[in-house]
């Protein structure tokens, strides 16, 4: 066997691995993106997430992190604030998803 046949053997090998991986991220992606559309804020009675945050109407270049609309801290970093509020959010709508799961469809919290 030459070198030049040992390289595409080589080649041919790592390009079904990552072919392999590839697919599994791929079914991965797909289940998450599926949990993702089963449940909305809708389903538990929500017109909208809990936590959100807005531009300061009192202090110049701050930004309120609101729960159900009350201010519960404020921040000069929009990212941050968004960070926050994603978590919170995903953290209730998760929490939601398992009781609803627990508990059947019927017996799941509205508020």
């Amino acid at each position: 066997m030459s070198d030049k046949e040992d390289i595409e053997k080589i080649r041919a090998k790592k390009v079904a691995e990552m072919q392999a991986k590839v697919k599994g991220l791929e079914k991965d992606f797909e289940e998450v993106q599926a949990m993702q559309n089963q449940f909305t804020w809708k389903d538990f009675g929500f017109e909208e997430p809990d936590w959100g945050f807005r531009l300061s109407e009192t202090m110049e270049g701050a930004f309120e992190i609101c729960q159900q609309g009350q201010i519960v801290a404020m921040t000069a970093d929009p990212k941050w604030a968004l960070l926050v509020t994603d978590l919170l959010n995903r953290a209730r709508l998760e929490e939601l998803i398992m009781s609803k799961q627990n508990t059947g469809a019927e017996d799941a919290p509205k508020e």
